[in-house]
């Protein structure tokens, strides 16, 4: 039974820590998106992958047309 525990407690400190390090930089440093419909045509596509620079957003230095 203590064999199991400690398993289980490594396997729940890697999940944490992945977590600590991927959260933040999904949320805060880039974010991944996936265009929907015809809204962004002609440069993309519905089904294309975008990966958007979140500190841009943060810094409100976007100006229209910045791809």
């Amino acid at each position: 039974m203590n064999k199991l525990f400690l398993y289980i407690w490594e396997v729940l400190k890697i999940v944490i820590v992945a977590l600590l390090i991927v959260v933040p930089i999904r949320y805060f440093v880039f974010q991944p998106f996936f265009v929907r419909g015809q809204s962004m045509e002609p440069n993309f596509y519905n089904g294309d992958y975008l990966i958007v620079d979140e500190e841009q957003v943060w810094s409100r230095i976007l100006k229209t047309d910045n791809i």
